[in-house]
Order: structure tokens, then C-alpha cells, then sequence
């Protein structure tokens, strides 16, 4: 038996994501990881050994991020990771704020057609255990933040898509990020485990190898 660390969101504090991996041979972090931020290269979290991988959130360069050497991929499927599955990429509500090609990147989101022709089938073939997103389905809002609402004006097409995935399998557990909130509930059967900044929770996976 195994077990992979799944970290909140970073945001590029590199100091505080060392010290959490330090005596962790295997993480998954949820996005948000801070690459491509202005100054993010003078702590370059790429220098790290081991198999700590990362996926995207809307607070990533999307570019930058394909080029990484941690980075696990827009989305993808690891039947020896205790059949893992996971999805990068969510809407900035706050982008009107910031700055395109500085702090926020018109590609944050997955194309609806990848994710409608790629993910989503990808998806329903495999019929993960676990589920690593950075954001969450709008399905489970409600149960988890009581400051969001259940509203169709909040959609995104990742979250359109993250709820077509729950509804089409409901895996044994589901992280993600983005909310910057601490809770767990199971919702329908899954384990649903959101995760504030900086926290981490080590969950027991079979079979783990490399990238």
C-alpha cells in the first residue's frame, strides 16, 4: 500500500509547498501552483526531485505550464494510481481585475471541445475511484460552501462538464481546490474532500509508480 498527498491551492508560495513534500514521496497538487506568475522562476519549484506533479487551476500560465517537467496534464487517466483520474483548468470570477498575459490567461479554462469530445469520454470509459479537479461541480455547492448558490449564472464549462462527470459515475473520492475552503462531505456516495490553501490529506492508493 501507498499513498499520495493531494495539496491545495499554492500560489506560487514555494516555501510552504517544500516543507509540506518534504517527507512525501508522492503528491498530487490541485492548481493554482503559481507558474507563470511575474518572479515565479527565482523559486522554481521544478528543481524538486521526486514524483510531486501538479495540475493547472485559472491562476496558472497554461503555456508555461505545458512546459514543466512536474506538470501531470490538461487531463488524464492513471489506472496504477489507484485508477485516479483529473482535470485542470476554471473560470476566474475576478479576471476583469487582472491583467491578460500577467495574472490571467484567456486559455484558464480546458476548449469546450476537448472537454466535451476528450474528457468526457475519457471519463465514462475509465470509471475512476478518484477524482482530482481544481474546481468542483456546481452539483455539490450547496452541501459544501454555503456562501455559493446552486445558481446557473455561476456556470462555467468546467464546471458544465464537472457536473456531466458526476453525473455520469459517481467516484469512491473527489478533491479539488479553488475555494480556498476546508470541508469534506459525502455527497451521493462520493467523498468529497475540498481543500483550503496549503492544506494537504494523504489518501491510501495500491500500485503507484512514476508518471
Amino acid at each position: 500500500m501507498n499513498s499520495v498527498r493531494i495539496i491545495g491551492d499554492i500560489h506560487g508560495m514555494w516555501s510552504s509547498y517544500r516543507r509540506i513534500i518534504a517527507e512525501c514521496p508522492f503528491s498530487i497538487q490541485v492548481g493554482d501552483f503559481g507558474i507563470g506568475f511575474p518572479g515565479w522562476q527565482k523559486n522554481d519549484p521544478q528543481k524538486i526531485k521526486g514524483k510531486h506533479y501538479f495540475i493547472r487551476g485559472n491562476h496558472d500560465n497554461p503555456m508555461v505550464c505545458q512546459q514543466h517537467p512536474h506538470y501531470l496534464g490538461d487531463f488524464g487517466f492513471k489506472e496504477d494510481w489507484g485508477r485516479l483520474f483529473f482535470l485542470g483548468g476554471a473560470f476566474s470570477i475576478d479576471q476583469r481585475y487582472r491583467i491578460q498575459g500577467r495574472d490571467w490567461w484567456p486559455e484558464e479554462e480546458i476548449a469546450y471541445s476537448v472537454l466535451m469530445n476528450q474528457v468526457m469520454p475519457l471519463y465514462e470509459k475509465t470509471k475512476p475511484e478518484i477524482v482530482v479537479t481544481h474546481d468542483g461541480p456546481m452539483a455539490i455547492r450547496r452541501f459544501l460552501f454555503s456562501h455559493h448558490a446552486d445558481d446557473e449564472r455561476n456556470k462555467s464549462r468546467t464546471i458544465v462538464c464537472l457536473d456531466n462527470l458526476f453525473e455520469i459515475h459517481k467516484p469512491r473520492f473527489w478533491f479539488h481546490g479553488h475555494h480556498h475552503i476546508s470541508n469534506r462531505q459525502n455527497i451521493l456516495g462520493t467523498e468529497f474532500v475540498s481543500l483550503a490553501s496549503s492544506e494537504f490529506y494523504d489518501h491510501v492508493i495500491q500500485d503507484t509508480c512514476g508518471k
